[in-house]
């Protein structure tokens, strides 16, 4: 049986939804972004907590990686936080100090309204919704946010991401999510499919050189060991579904994260490995960095035009 539960967690409010005959559940934060604190899934009757989050509302705050960090208007860098649109320059805040870049976006913390919650004996929802204004520094474009977060009784998580143009001109947009997997165990010992070999060579700033670089490492299963990821991969711009899979072979489990493919969906998939090795990010993109200059997977939205997609993770 499908349930939401609320909680306090520090000034904000920690929303589950949990299916109570499997101990399935989704907590998150609609005040901070709707971040993802927790996914628990299972399979053959034992549960999985599958994401790393934060674990207080201290934690939160800091916000250290970006953990499970929606990222809106634009995943990943902006070559020294500058960009040209429709004629016109815009400065981002540099907020990558290190590598004098503008990172991920300026949605990650909004407070999001709840919009109602559906819940039957297959699945429970919410749906979380934000009017931006145009008033953060370097974007002054109007939009509206829409997420649908779904936990289903098929051992499945699924977010909807909506993004309408409520401005009076063109704006341009990247969207992506930035979750960090596990299996309780350091990924050394996890296996790992990437359903693309082509990854995208990366400047000292982090930033798309534009050359291609062909990496069959994980084309097929393979243990993860020592190997050292931030890496964007391009996959194919075909009408369909994605995955990455992470692997637990002793415990005989498959974390599948898919995305949708296609025009105007996620056709990058971003895979890091952060220094404490207890998680690995595999993060749905819809463009390659910097695309606010190389335009690369660049969604111009028109007056009024609605973005949508779809991407989630299955246990099997």
């Amino acid at each position: 049986m499908f349930t939401t539960v609320r909680e306090p967690f520090g000034k904000f409010t920690k929303v589950t939804l949990l299916d109570s005959d499997t101990g399935e559940s989704v907590s998150f934060v609609p005040e901070f972004g709707g971040n993802i604190l927790e996914l628990v899934l299972s399979k053959n009757g034992k549960t999985y907590s599958v994401i790393e989050g934060f674990q207080s509302y201290e934690e939160l705050i800091q916000n250290s990686f970006m953990k499970s960090g929606r990222l809106i208007p634009f995943p990943n860098r902006i070559l020294n936080g500058t960009y040209t649109f429709d004629g016109t320059t815009f400065q981002l805040p540099v907020n990558e100090k290190a590598r004098n870049n503008a990172i991920h976006g300026f949605f990650y913390n909004r407070n999001l309204a709840e919009k109602g919650v559906t819940v039957d004996q297959n699945q429970a929802s919410i749906q979380l919704e934000y009017d931006y204004s145009g008033d953060y520094p370097g974007y002054p474009f109007a939009f509206k946010v829409q997420l649908i977060y779904i936990l289903m009784n098929s051992h499945e998580f699924k977010i909807t991401s909506r993004i309408k143009n409520t401005d009076t001109r063109p704006l341009p947009l990247g969207e992506g999510w930035h979750p960090y997997f596990r299996f309780g165990k350091k990924v050394d010992e996890l296996f790992l499919k990437i359903p693309s070999t082509e990854t995208l060579v990366l400047s000292n700033q982090m930033v798309p050189t534009g050359e291609i670089l062909q990496n069959e490492t994980f084309s097929k299963l393979t243990q993860i060991g020592d190997q050292q990821l931030d890496t964007v991969f391009r996959l194919k711009a075909e009408e369909g579904v994605s995955f990455a899979e992470l692997v637990d072979k002793r415990e005989n489990a498959i974390l599948r994260a898919w995305q949708e493919t296609g025009p105007r969906k996620y056709n990058f998939m971003v895979v890091f490995i952060p220094p404490d090795r207890q998680s690995i990010a595999i993060e749905p993109m819809t463009c390659a960095t910097n695309a606010f200059n190389n335009h690369d997977g660049l969604i111009i939205l028109e007056p009024g035009e609605v973005f949508e997609a779809n991407h989630g993770v299955k246990l099997v």
